[in-house]
């Protein structure tokens, strides 16, 4: 006889692995590396500005801006309304157990 596992801990186990992966990405440094590089753009945007100015070039300011790319597609952004509603529904939800436990226990 096969044994059957029960599909609530198979999804309580891949969020699992979601969290450990998301904790480990932002304790190794990867967003804080990815702004560092965004900081050393705009240093080097900085410099070129001031190179031009010191020699005398026609300043347009639009030059010097790096324009953010936008790499969003619709299952992402369907991704973010569904997490910004579910946010907004657990919150409701912790807020009412906590008043029903609340009553219930005091």
């Amino acid at each position: 006889m096969k044994k059957k596992t029960n599909p609530f801990l198979r999804i309580l186990f891949l969020l699992f692995l979601v969290f450990i992966f998301l904790y480990l990405l932002v304790n190794t440094g990867y967003y804080e590396s990815k702004i560092a590089k965004k900081t050393l753009i705009t240093d080097k945007k900085i410099k070129q500005f001031e190179r031009d100015v010191k020699m005398g070039k026609p300043i347009d300011l639009d030059s010097y801006y790096e324009e953010e790319k936008d790499y969003s597609s619709i299952v992402s952004k369907a991704g973010k309304q569904i997490t910004g509603k579910l946010s907004i529904g657990l919150e409701s939800f912790f807020k009412n157990s906590g008043k029903v436990l609340k009553k219930l226990f005091w």
